[in-house]
C-alpha cells in the first residue's frame, strides 16, 4: 500500500489525552482536570441556549460584532483590537500561525499548558521549552536567554497551568522590557478568574504600555459558558488581520453573538467583569 504525503513531524507528538468524566448515574465524582463546573447551568444560560437553538441552522457571525464591540467597551479598546474564538486555545493558535512558520521558534515556560508545543508543532514552527523554576514559576532570566533572531512569540502563563502559580506585575515588566519590540508577547490568563494573589499581572495593564503584547481570556469558566468565547485585547489594530486569516470561519460559538446573550455580557459589563467574586 502507498505511503501517504503526510508530516512526518507529527509523529513525534503525543496525542491530546482527555481525561475521563464521571460515568452514566454516578453523581458523586466531579471531573477536575478540565476545570468544569460541577453544579447544573443557570438557568439563564439554559435559557439563553434553548432560545438560540432556532438558528442553529445558520452560520454564526464569524467576526462576533456585538460581543466585541461590548468588550471593546468594557476595556477600552477598538472592536478591531478584539479577537474571538472558541476558547483561548483558538486564539492563541491564530497567534502562533500568523507570526511563526518554518524554522521559527516559540518561546513558553514548561511544564505548562500542554497545548502550547502541539500547536507550535503543528503550525511548523519549533517550541522552545524553558523549564520552570524549582519553586514551580516561570524562569524569565531563562526564557529571555532562550530568545534567538528566530524566535517569534513568547507566550506567559499566568496563572501558570497545571502549577497554579502567578506571575508578579513587578517580574512581568522587568521581563517585558527586555524583549525585542518585535517579538510578540502573549499573556495566557485562562485561569485569571480563580487568581486571588494581590501581587499578580494583569494583562490588560500592559497593552498600552508594550504594543507588542497581547492578552487573552476566556468567557469565565465559573459562569457556565468555558469555550463559548475567548476575548485577545491588541494594542494594535494592524495585528487584527493576520489573525482573522488564520482563524477558522465557522468555529465561532453562536450563543454569545448577539446582545441577547445576556448572562456574558452582563459579566463584561460588571465592574469587576474580568474576575469571579
Amino acid at each position: 500500500m502507498a505511503r501517504l504525503f503526510l508530516r512526518a513531524d507529527l509523529d513525534e507528538l503525543a496525542a491530546y489525552r482527555q481525561g475521563g468524566g464521571p460515568q452514566p448515574g454516578d453523581t458523586a465524582t466531579f471531573k477536575l482536570s478540565s476545570n468544569e463546573n460541577p453544579f447544573d447551568p443557570l438557568p439563564s444560560v439554559q435559557a439563553r441556549v434553548a432560545e438560540a437553538l432556532a438558528g442553529f441552522n445558520r452560520y454564526p457571525d464569524t467576526g462576533g460584532r456585538a460581543l466585541a464591540e461590548r468588550i471593546g467597551a468594557r476595556y477600552a479598546v477598538r472592536p478591531t483590537q478584539v479577537a474571538l474564538g472558541a476558547g483561548s486555545v483558538e486564539i492563541i493558535s491564530q497567534l502562533i500561525r500568523a507570526t511563526a512558520g518554518a524554522g521559527d521558534e516559540i518561546v513558553f515556560p514548561w511544564r505548562s499548558f500542554e497545548a502550547y508545543p502541539l500547536l507550535t508543532i503543528a503550525a511548523g514552527a519549533r517550541p522552545v521549552m524553558v523549564p520552570l523554576t524549582p519553586q514551580f514559576r516561570h524562569d524569565f532570566a531563562a526564557m529571555r536567554g532562550a530568545v534567538t533572531d528566530r524566535t517569534r512569540l513568547i507566550i506567559v502563563c499566568s496563572p501558570n497551568n497545571p502549577t497554579g502559580t502567578s506571575v508578579a506585575a513587578r517580574e512581568l515588566e522587568k521581563f517585558l522590557s527586555s524583549v525585542p519590540p518585535r517579538i510578540v508577547v502573549v499573556i495566557d490568563e485562562a485561569y485569571l478568574q480563580f487568581n486571588r494573589d494581590p501581587d499578580a499581572a494583569v494583562g490588560r495593564e500592559f497593552l498600552g504600555l508594550y504594543p507588542s503584547v497581547s492578552s487573552c481570556i476566556p468567557s469565565p469558566k465559573p459562569t457556565d459558558w468555558p469555550g463559548c468565547g475567548s476575548g485577545t485585547r491588541w494594542r494594535r489594530s494592524l495585528w487584527y488581520r493576520p489573525c482573522g486569516r488564520c482563524r477558522c470561519r465557522s468555529r465561532l460559538p453562536t450563543l454569545p453573538r448577539s446582545p441577547e446573550s445576556r448572562p456574558l455580557m452582563r459579566r463584561l459589563s460588571s465592574p469587576n467583569g474580568s474576575r469571579c467574586s
